[in-house]
């Protein structure tokens, strides 16, 4: 049971709460949707809809959503309240645009701020256009005032929309496979084959099932708009099932090639690699998303024919391609390469099928189609063809020498937190050449510069930053702090520095900090002082109160420690104003041994000693 879950069960108890059940698949007791919060929530369903239900009932957001969808039968038809729920709605607004090896771009993307949604023309495809046409003001001027305009000058200028009810879908991958054979019913364990429909998961009608033809992967091509049908779809003879067969397909392929060939980091992860279906035959071209980026990345670095010289030696053979991008110093992830480990684009952890081999016609050989068998001969990472079922072989370790000069350089000049975001970068990244350490300005920190630059308008970030840091490091870091990077802690000192200063001081007796900080794998971590929570607890206050307000919204913290009479210092300020609820205004000779005069000077020694205090432990005496 989680911490929080725990805490929220408790203070349900503590407000007189009687009645536990246990969730159907939970493993916990839990209070969040018995009959007196379903009833609660239906009246107020029924007495009026306009306001925040789940301030009103004293219920939390997410079982008030679980009460209203599961049991009072309603249907949210607000805007959206999430970023996901934002971007899905902008995504599906328009649909999505095709242009050759372009891949598949959202119309639109959503922008969720101040719990508000705004979609918004997608940068991917505005950098499309400007490429191919050089008119992306006037499309962008010309959709925002008619969209449907906007999409006959894109079909116009070569593009395809396609219609957002059928856009591919890649982010499963064991939906991308084509384990649809009678022969194949084995592979699926029963759970997992009783949730999907019968459209989705292979179960076919009989004169389907006994066998999956090539002639449907021939036959039907994914459903586009074309100059003549904008308004509606276009009339197919093909049932949707097998258009979701050849959205598969497609999907399949281009999945297969992305594990094949991996991914390449810039400033985000992007596969060296696409899928391009023609007909029953996969092949994998180079991404041309890598190649628009890195195009934007050499013309910054004046290195302009690197997307060539990409494209020349991968045209026969991406591993190539895959070298000469790890020759140039750039980090390359054979699958998966997503925050935790490794995780594609094209998956999600609970079934990624590419890397289990479950689900895959390349290990299995299952399909009844010869051609589809022929054609779709993939090798997936870390599986022979002898035993696809073997466990995972560990990557190979890097050379410590490698990972040690990696790691000095990081430590140089140190990593800093994006502006408004929630990871950072190193500024210089290490590489061993003829057996010394050189340390070079890291390439993801460049490309990321390109594309916040872009995004502000701003197209000479990357060039200013690289001249000024070339020409003298610190100018190059001060620039960073001017456009809103801030560096993060490299000790346990400064660590425990900057968390002090988030939120400042509170008195108990001594001021004691907010915040601490936690330096464990050498990274800076801000979680509430350990001494206030003891204190709360000695004193009879609720301390999970605290804490749950806190870790929801900081300032609701603050306020509830304000309402128990505690008084807050700042983290630079003398904080002898400040003072516990249970001392007297004056209690230096508590803290001292002896009564102070408010004008009294304080002699060197005690100075000394408060020093040395705040260095040790970081607290401050209230009283000096």
């Amino acid at each position: 049971m989680r911490c929080s879950h725990c805490f929220e069960w408790v203070k349900r108890f503590k407000t007189g709460q009687e009645f536990v059940k246990d969730e159907e698949h939970g493993n916990r007791p839990s209070t969040a949707t018995d009959i007196c919060h379903v009833e609660e929530v239906r009246a107020k369903v029924l007495e009026n809809g306009h306001f925040e239900l789940f301030e009103q009932s004293n219920i939390s957001e997410g079982s008030v959503r679980t009460i209203l969808i599961e049991y009072v039968d309603t249907h949210r038809v607000s805007e959206p309240t999430t970023r996901q729920e934002c971007l899905r709605e902008c995504h599906n607004k328009h649909g999505h645009v095709l242009y050759k090896s372009l891949g598949v771009s959202p119309m639109l993307d959503g922008r969720f701020g101040d719990k508000k949604c705004e979609c918004v023309m997608h940068v991917n495809l505005m950098d499309a256009v400007e490429k191919i046409t050089g008119k992306a003001t006037e499309f962008k001027e010309l959709f925002e005032n008619n969209s449907e305009e906007g999409m006959k000058w894109l079909i116009a200028h070569g593009f395809r929309v396609v219609h957002k009810n059928l856009q591919p879908r890649v982010q499963h991958s064991h939906s991308n496979t084509g384990n649809h054979s009678s022969d194949n019913t084995g592979k699926h364990s029963s759970r997992r084959t009783e949730k999907h429909s019968s459209s989705k998961t292979g179960r076919h009608s009989s004169s389907k099932t006994e066998k999956y033809s090539s002639s449907t992967t021939e036959k039907h091509s994914p459903v586009f708009y074309s100059s003549s049908n904008t308004e509606k779809p276009p009339p197919s003879s093909s049932t949707p099932s097998e258009v979701e067969e050849k959205q598969r397909a497609k999907a399949q392929c281009r999945s297969e090639c992305h594990q094949t060939h991996g991914y390449v980091f810039f400033a985000g992860w992007y596969p060296i690699t696409d899928g391009q279906l023609q007909g029953t035959e996969c092949h994998c071209v180079i991404s041309q998303p890598l190649i628009e980026v890195l195009e934007q990345l050499g013309h910054n670095k004046g290195q302009e024919t690197w997307a060539v010289d990409l494209k020349n030696v991968s045209e026969k053979n991406p591993e190539e391609g895959k070298k000469w991008l790890e020759n140039q110093g750039f980090k390359t992830c054979t699958t998966n390469p997503y925050p935790s480990g490794c995780h594609s684009p094209d998956s999600t952890r609970k079934h990624s099928s590419s890397t289990t081999g479950k689900h895959s016609s390349s290990n299995n050989g299952n399909h009844s189609s010869s051609k589809t068998k022929k054609h779709l001969k993939f090798r997936l990472p870390f599986f022979t063809s002898s035993s696809p079922s073997s466990p995972p072989s560990p990557p190979k370790k890097e050379d410590s020498r490698q990972s040690n000069c990696k790691e000095e350089c990081h430590q140089k000049h140190g990593h800093w937190h994006i502006p408004h975001g929630s990871y950072s970068f190193p500024i210089m990244d290490g590489h061993l050449r003829d057996g010394k350490c050189e340390c070079i300005i890291f390439h993801p920190f460049i490309a990321f510069l390109v594309k916040l630059g872009r995004e502000n308008e701003h197209g000479t970030w990357a060039i200013d930053f690289e001249t000024l840091f070339k020409k003298n490091p610190e100018e190059g870091m001060k620039w960073l702090e001017e456009k809103g990077f801030k560096r993060c802690a490299t000790t346990y000192e400064e660590c425990r520095a900057e968390c002090h200063e988030k939120h400042g001081w509170v008195n108990i007796g001594v001021a004691a900090p907010i915040l601490e900080g936690d330096f464990k794998d050498k990274k800076c971590k801000c979680v509430i002082s350990p001494s206030l929570i003891r204190y709360l607890g000695e004193r009879n206050f609720d301390p999970t109160k605290f804490t749950d307000l806190f870790k929801i919204n900081p300032e609701e913290g603050m306020k509830w420690l304000e309402e128990k009479s505690f008084e807050r210092c700042d983290a630079n300020s003398d904080p002898s104003g400040c003072h516990s609820p249970d001392s007297p205004r004056n209690h230096s000779a508590r803290t001292t041994g002896k009564h102070a005069s408010p004008d009294q000077e304080p002699d060197a020694s005690t100075s000394s000693r408060k020093r040395e205090l705040v260095r040790t432990t970081g607290f401050k005496r209230s009283g000096q």
